[in-house]
C-alpha cells in the first residue's frame, strides 16, 4: 500500500511540476507491435497462406474465386490503392438505392455461376463450399441484405416438404408417424441457421477487430517527451488491454467455428443432438462475444469509429438488430 501511495505521489508531483517521466515508462514502442502499411511491403514473417488456412478453414480456392469476380464489376464499388483492391458498399446511396444496387449484384453473381448448384447440391463438399461463399458475399453485402438471403435461403431448401408433404387430393402424407419424431424432425433443419449465425458472429468481430487494430497502429496521440514523436495508440497498454484480449477469443472461436461447421457436415442421426447442443451455445456464446468486440471497436477508433465507411457502427446497428432477436 505505500508503494503504491508513494507512486501516485510522485506521478502528481511531476504532473505539476511539468516534469518529464522517468526512462522506465510503461509507455514505450513494443517489437511486436510493429506495423509498416502492406501497400509499403508484400514481406510477411508468416505464410500468409497457411494464416487464412488456419483461420478460413476450408474452401480457399472458393473464396480467392468468388472475391475475383467480385472485384471485376463496378457494382460493387472497386477501389484501388497502392495496388491493391478494395471493396464496400457505397454508404452515400438512400436505402433504396441500396436495395436497388443489391438486386443487381444478385444478378451479377447469378450470371456468373456463383449460386450454380446452390439449391441443387448434395454432400459436405457442397455445403461447405456455401458457407464459404457466404462468408465472402458478407464482405461486400450490408450485414441486413446478407442475413434476409440466408434466412430465405434456409427455410426454403431446409423446411419447405423437407419431412412431409401434401397431395395434389389434399392428403398429408409422411414418412414419419410418430408425431414427436416428426415435429423434431422439422425443427432439425433449424440448426443449419444457428450454425450460420455462430460462424457469422465470429467473421464479423475479425473484421471489426482488424479495422480497429490498423486504425490504433497508424493513429498517434500525444507524446512521451517535450517536442518528442506522439506515441501509437497501439503502444498505451490501456489500447492493449482493450483490443488483444479480444483478439486472443476471436482466434479460439474462429478455431471452434470452423470446428462447428465440419460437425455439421459431417453430423449423422446419432450426432445430431451434440450438434444442437453445441451451435446453440456457440450461438450465443459468440454473439455475446461479437456485440462487446464491435462496441469496443467503434469506441477504440474514437470519431472515426461512428463513419459508414468505417463499418464498425454499422455492424452495430445491424447485428443487434437481426441477430439479438433470434438469440
Amino acid at each position: 500500500m505505500d508503494h503504491q501511495v508513494s507512486r501516485r505521489t510522485e506521478i502528481f508531483t511531476n504532473h505539476l511540476l511539468f516534469r518529464a517521466p522517468p526512462p522506465s515508462s510503461v509507455v514505450q514502442p513494443h517489437r511486436c507491435l510493429s506495423y509498416s502499411r502492406p501497400e509499403l511491403s508484400n514481406e510477411f514473417a508468416f505464410d500468409l497462406r497457411e494464416m487464412r488456412r488456419l483461420m478460413d478453414g476450408h474452401n480457399l480456392e472458393d473464396r480467392d474465386w468468388l472475391f475475383s469476380v467480385i472485384v471485376q464489376s463496378a457494382l460493387f464499388n472497386r477501389r484501388e490503392r497502392a495496388g491493391r483492391i478494395f471493396v464496400c458498399p457505397d454508404y452515400n446511396q438512400s436505402m433504396e438505392q441500396q436495395r436497388e444496387a443489391t438486386m443487381r449484384r444478385i444478378e451479377y453473381l447469378v450470371e456468373r455461376g456463383v449460386f450454380r448448384r446452390w439449391l441443387t447440391g448434395e454432400g459436405p463438399a457442397e455445403e461447405l463450399r456455401k458457407l464459404a461463399l457466404h462468408e465472402v458475399i458478407g464482405i461486400v453485402f450490408i450485414n441486413s441484405e446478407k442475413f434476409r438471403f440466408v434466412v430465405l435461403y434456409t427455410l426454403f431448401i431446409n423446411l419447405l416438404n423437407s419431412v412431409a408433404d401434401v397431395s395434389p387430393t389434399g392428403e398429408y402424407l409422411s414418412a414419419i408417424k410418430n408425431v414427436d419424431q416428426r415435429f423434431a424432425a422439422f425443427l432439425a433443419p433449424l440448426t443449419s441457421g444457428r450454425v450460420i449465425i455462430a460462424t457469422t458472429a465470429v467473421y464479423i468481430s475479425k473484421i471489426s477487430l482488424a479495422i480497429a487494430i490498423r486504425y490504433a497502429l497508424t493513429r498517434r496521440a500525444f507524446s512521451i517527451t517535450p517536442n518528442g514523436p506522439e506515441v501509437l495508440l497501439l503502444d498505451y497498454p490501456s489500447h492493449q488491454r482493450r483490443l488483444l484480449p479480444l483478439l486472443a477469443k476471436v482466434y479460439a472461436m474462429s478455431f471452434s467455428a470452423n470446428g462447428l461447421k465440419m460437425m455439421y457436415e459431417k453430423r449423422t442421426p446419432k450426432s445430431n443432438k451434440a450438434i444442437h447442443i453445441i451451435s446453440s451455445a456457440y450461438k450465443a456464446t459468440f454473439t455475446w462475444n461479437n456485440i462487446r468486440t464491435l462496441l469496443e471497436c467503434r469506441e477504440a477508433c474514437g470519431g472515426q469509429g461512428v463513419k459508414s465507411e468505417n463499418r464498425v457502427g454499422l455492424f452495430i446497428g445491424e447485428f443487434e438488430m437481426h441477430f439479438e432477436a433470434l438469440c
